[in-house]
């Protein structure tokens, strides 16, 4: 008799994984310069310096701070540094 093993998650592709990830590291990069750039002018009282094109301000400093957290503490030393 054969015994089928349950599964709680479908196959994973490791290669579409990797490549999602490097997008949203890509992305992140870009959005920490964008908030980095943002209270800058704001320290600066320079607001409209560029217009803005969207609003989702909020929702991008959220995911810069929760892939920061993500980095910091589930990374050690050596896995930041890569």
């Amino acid at each position: 008799m054969t015994v089928k093993q349950l599964t709680l998650f479908k196959n994973i592709d490791e290669k579409e994984i990797q490549n999602l990830l490097i997008m949203e590291l890509h992305n992140y990069r870009a959005l920490k310069v964008q908030i980095e750039n943002k209270k800058e002018r704001e320290e600066a009282g320079v607001i409209d310096l560029f217009p803005p094109v969207r609003k989702e301000d909020q929702l991008n400093e959220l995911k810069v701070r929760q892939v920061d957290r993500a980095l910091n503490r589930s990374l050690d030393f050596t896995e930041r540094r890569i």
